[in-house]
């Protein structure tokens, strides 16, 4: 599925969302979808099951991104340019727990 594909379904979901006539099966496929919803959207990370900045969710995020990095070719894959990246994009990560 292409990723403009992936956002109008994600759009129409959020109009069933809106409208109260969400299926089951139609909240089965928002969640499937879940690593496609931007962090900041609350509407569809509630409705898809996806705890707010849940350690396991950040992890698996940021492995993500290392095999990102790494099917590129990408000599630096290590935690130190993941949080930068996470900074870069005010995304959390898993020192930020720590910082105070």
């Amino acid at each position: 599925m292409t990723t403009k594909k992936i956002n109008s379904r994600l759009e129409y979901l959020r109009g069933k969302i809106i409208a109260e006539c969400i299926s089951y099966s139609e909240i089965f496929e928002l969640q499937t979808l879940s690593q496609f919803i931007d962090t900041n959207d609350t509407l569809l990370l509630e409705w898809a099951g996806v705890p707010e900045n849940d350690e396991e969710l950040i992890n698996k995020r940021h492995d993500d991104l290392r095999t990102v990095l790494i099917a590129y070719g990408n000599e630096e894959f290590g935690d130190c340019i993941i949080y930068e990246i996470c900074d870069l994009f005010d995304y959390p990560n898993t020192i930020d727990k720590y910082k105070n």
